[in-house]
């Protein structure tokens, strides 16, 4: 959970990879491969979608994990891809590189397909998160939203490239008006499946889509069951999970919702966003995130939400430098496998 204002957004997102040549080659690959090799990276995951192979012509990868492990490790930053000052502080002081970023986008808003097939040159994996904001499920399930959201299924079909789209995360929380409390979950879920099939139907195949629940807590639904759109419209399970105080632990924050995932999908897991405040000890937190990660079957990798929202929600950590130290050392041996 964290506080978010809602304009128009574009926040990196970015991933390390152990090696050069992951980030740096050419090798062509379709969408279907490019997913199967996410899915494949780690033991225990299905190999593919079970639905339609992509029907796209092959491109070079947008992004790809660590060659050795295929694990992820990225950072969430603002500003970015307007500035990119921001971006290239965090990778330096965290001793990583890009290879996956994110904008998010209220619906309604243009797409700016342009930065979107930008980052796929520069061998990026995109992620555009799609938030319907006040605009009522209701429409979307209707169709009465359907030519914004057709002509970003156009757009998008155009890369001929994996890109993940994130719609309406944190459905299970209160705090955003797509949440729990504010929309049936059987509204929600028609909302969900309408779009995929949507896009599906305009040709944007190549989507891996994200299912993306908060870590469950006293504030969301207990059960994320009832909430889950089903195999067939989904590709990963995204999770966000914040550490608040010094009794949190990776266990404490994400244990109970990765053994509810587990029992609904063999779906890959990836962390969209985490963090920690100055309160929660940021280097124990951080030791305790990798070690926790590094257990956890079916897991891609994990995003750090960079942002300084207030002092609660202050998961700004290029002032700190033992929490960088922690960094670093915990996503170099996640990555190359030593740790």
């Amino acid at each position: 959970m964290k506080t978010r204002s809602r304009p128009l957004r574009c926040l990196a997102v970015v991933s390390a990879v152990a090696a050069l040549a992951a980030v740096a080659g050419c090798t062509p690959a379709s969408p279907g491969a490019a997913l199967r090799h996410a899915s494949a990276a780690v033991k225990g995951v299905a190999a593919a979608p079970t639905r339609a192979a992509m029907p796209v012509p092959p491109q070079q990868s947008c992004g790809k994990p660590s060659t050795r492990t295929g694990r992820y490790i990225g950072f969430s930053v603002p500003g970015y891809p307007k500035s990119t000052t921001l971006l290239t502080a965090t990778e330096k002081a965290a001793g990583v590189n890009a290879n996956v970023v994110s904008m998010y986008y209220p619906l309604g808003a243009t797409l700016d397909i342009a930065s979107v097939s930008a980052i796929c040159a520069e061998h990026k994996f995109p992620i555009v998160e799609i938030d319907t904001d006040n605009i009522p499920l209701e429409r979307i399930v209707s169709g009465s939203e359907d030519k914004m959201l057709s002509g970003y299924a156009l757009q998008l079909g155009t890369l001929q490239a994996p890109v993940g789209v994130d719609f309406n995360h944190e459905f299970n929380g209160p705090w955003f008006p797509w949440g729990f409390q504010k929309v049936k979950r059987s509204v929600f879920l028609a909302a969900w499946r309408h779009v995929v099939t949507l896009f599906r139907q305009y040709g944007a195949t190549n989507v891996v889509w994200i299912w993306n629940p908060n870590v469950t807590s006293k504030f969301t639904i207990k059960d994320l069951r009832p909430w889950y759109p089903g195999d067939a419209y989904v590709d990963w399970v995204g999770l966000d999970g914040y550490f608040y105080s010094a009794t949190d632990t990776y266990a404490s924050v994400f244990n109970y919702s990765v053994d509810q995932i587990r029992a609904i999908t063999r779906r890959p897991i990836f962390i969209v966003e985490i963090g920690a405040n100055p309160v929660s000890g940021r280097p124990r937190a951080i030791a305790s995130i990798f070690e926790g990660v590094k257990k956890t079957p079916g897991l891609l990798g994990l995003i750090w939400f960079d942002y300084n929202k207030n002092s609660q929600h202050n998961w700004y950590f290029n002032n700190d430098p033992t929490a960088l130290a922690a960094f670093k050392a915990g996503a170099t041996a996640y990555l190359d496998g030593t740790g």
